[in-house]
């Protein structure tokens, strides 16, 4: 979703705004201004967390609630390095789970 913007950010790349830019743009900002974005979290509750990984980026959902019916507390992503980018999907998946864990450690 965001690979079309987050390569406008690497060395040596022209800043070229293209459509395919302008859709992941339109779609990031329709995500982040719909309603119930995020809720507090409940300490006393027990934490779910989702993630997953493509072949160029790695992403996480901290939410609590109900499974199907939770809502998130916070997200984080990162791009997969070039060595990352070569691992099977499991592993990659693995990556993930690992960042993740790190990632919203208290």
């Amino acid at each position: 979703m965001t690979k079309p913007l987050t390569n406008l950010l690497k060395k040596d790349i022209r800043f070229n705004w293209t459509e395919e830019q302008q859709k992941s743009f339109d779609l990031m900002r329709k995500i982040l201004t719909s309603p119930k974005i995020l809720q507090y979290p409940d300490f006393s509750k027990p934490f779910i967390l989702t993630t997953d990984a493509s072949n160029y980026a790695i992403g996480a959902i901290l939410s609590q609630g109900e499974i199907g019916q939770d809502l998130p507390i916070a997200y984080a992503s990162r791009t997969l390095n070039n060595a990352e980018g070569n691992y099977s999907t499991t592993e990659k998946e693995l990556v993930a789970i690992k960042w993740a864990v790190q990632h919203f450690r208290p």
